[in-house]
């Protein structure tokens, strides 16, 4: 056998392969937690047009334009996540607690490893259509801005336990959803309680 000792010999650095894995993985980490952060403050602006813009509530039709199908799937997906966290959930206990046990069984039990596996391609298309309504005018529709928020904070304390990189960014993220869905709420009564006032008033004027 003739060799030709001409010719480098090409060795792979298997150091630097993994090196490259783990800047790859880092970049998709940064990546998602900036376009949730983006997201966020998305809705944050959202409630501030909301509170300072009341003719939005004057109006017969709230619809947000061109996000008939993303609201669609934002729904589906909801159904789909909500009744797969009313099974892990159980008779007795929260789901969070049933999730956290179920990681720790994750690989002797395959059922368990099917719905953590469910659970986080769900909450995945769940965010990605958050993000999508974010990034339109969903304070024209406050009712749907509503359920939106709700469901924001439910996601984010199911990726607060499957992803224990982020686990603190999401459980902050989580309370930061619940101070937002406490001011939109306020707001709504605060509408609702001025539109009261104003009819009875034009009542009391008509008796008069």
């Amino acid at each position: 056998m003739n060799f030709d000792f001409k010719i480098p010999y090409i060795e792979l650095d298997p150091e630097d392969n993994l090196n490259k894995i783990y800047e790859i993985e880092g970049l998709c980490k940064i990546t998602e937690l900036s376009r949730q952060l983006r997201t966020f403050l998305n809705y944050k602006a959202a409630t501030i047009k909301i509170r300072f813009n009341q003719t939005i509530f004057s109006r017969t039709h709230l619809k947000i334009d061109n996000t008939n199908e993303i609201d669609f799937r934002l729904k589906c997906t909801a159904s789909n996540f909500i009744s797969l966290l009313n099974q892990i959930k159980g008779k007795s206990v929260s789901y969070e607690i049933e999730l956290k046990n179920k990681i720790m069984n994750f690989l002797e039990n395959e059922a368990d490893k099917n719905q953590i596996k469910k659970i986080m391609n769900l909450t995945k298309e769940l965010f990605t259509s958050i993000h999508l309504l974010s990034e339109g005018d969903i304070y024209l529709n406050p009712l749907l801005f509503k359920l939106v928020l709700n469901l924001s904070q439910e996601a984010c304390i199911v990726y607060k336990i499957l992803k224990s990189w982020s686990s603190g960014f999401y459980e902050e993220l989580s309370l930061n959803y619940g101070q937002l869905l406490n001011e939109l709420n306020e707001i709504l009564r605060e509408n609702q309680k001025e539109k009261c006032n104003k009819h009875q008033n034009i009542e009391e004027g008509l008796k008069n």
